[in-house]
């Protein structure tokens, strides 16, 4: 294989083989043209951390995040039709986002969290919700489409790039981002350094337990996703890049698991 991580980044166990294995092209692989494909979602035997084989490198999808994740082409609908849609979810009572927002702002103490800095902002969805609480919001995304839509329509500060962003802020929140990063180290030790001493990180990521309760043709096995992180691991992961967890919380809905987390 090309790329192959041949042991656990948590504790350094070997891979066991799951079930959960592709030789089909899923719609990420096929829009960057990729054909001959194998992929496997493997188990540390140690500690039960999950990570995915494949024999291309992750880096394949750069150019796909960048101008097309959030396309119509791809997408079916563009920006504004996604973002409207999933805004409509918290009128009904079925917004993840609005969950989200009551467990966060349950477990933080406002006044020291105001500056937030949210990387992977996506649609907006989650630092509008922020905003409208009056958060004081700085966005990052990788997409063209969502930069523009973020800082054009949402009327937020959004970047490109970590590298662009200075200063410090009162929180960081990382919303299905390191499910996506393949250098968790390196990328968390560039949120360290961006948060002040005793601020705020938020993660949340999908559940491994999801191997359970999912088909394994769920978007939540997609080629772009290279972790599965259970509590016991995502709290070691970010226990060593120097962050304090002291809270966490699992929410499911619809069948989806999410892994919640707060950190000083």
């Amino acid at each position: 294989m090309a790329w192959n991580q041949k042991e656990c980044i948590i504790c350094g166990g070997k891979p066991e083989k799951t079930k959960f294995g592709y030789t089909k092209p899923d719609k990420y692989e096929k829009w960057i043209g990729l054909k001959d494909i194998k992929r496997l979602w493997v188990k540390c035997e140690g500690c039960g951390f999950h990570w995915q084989l494949r024999n291309y490198p992750l880096s394949k999808f750069d150019e796909l995040y960048k101008d097309w994740y959030r396309h119509p082409q791809f997408r079916g609908e563009d920006i504004l039709e996604a973002y409207t849609r999933v805004q409509f979810y918290r009128i009904t009572g079925e917004s993840e986002n609005e969950a989200r927002y009551v467990w966060f702002a349950k477990n933080i103490k406002f006044d020291d969290a105001r500056n937030v800095l949210d990387v992977g902002s996506g649609l907006g969805v989650w630092p509008k919700i922020l905003k409208d609480a009056e958060f004081d919001v700085t966005c990052v995304d990788t997409n063209t489409d969502s930069v523009d839509f973020i800082s054009q329509d949402l009327g937020m500060k959004c970047y490109y790039d970590l590298k662009d962003v200075h200063g410090y802020f009162d929180t960081v929140t990382l919303v299905h981002v390191l499910e996506h990063i393949q250098d968790l180290d390196g990328f968390l030790e560039q949120i360290r350094i961006r948060l002040r001493n005793g601020g705020y990180l938020f993660v949340e990521v999908p559940n491994s337990h999801e191997f359970y309760d999912l088909d394994k043709d769920h978007d939540d096995f997609n080629s772009t996703h290279q972790w599965f992180f259970d509590f016991n691991n995502l709290w070691k992961v970010l226990e060593r890049n120097g962050f304090d967890p002291f809270r966490y919380g699992i929410h499911t809905q619809k069948g989806k698991s999410r892994i919640r987390m707060l950190c000083n």
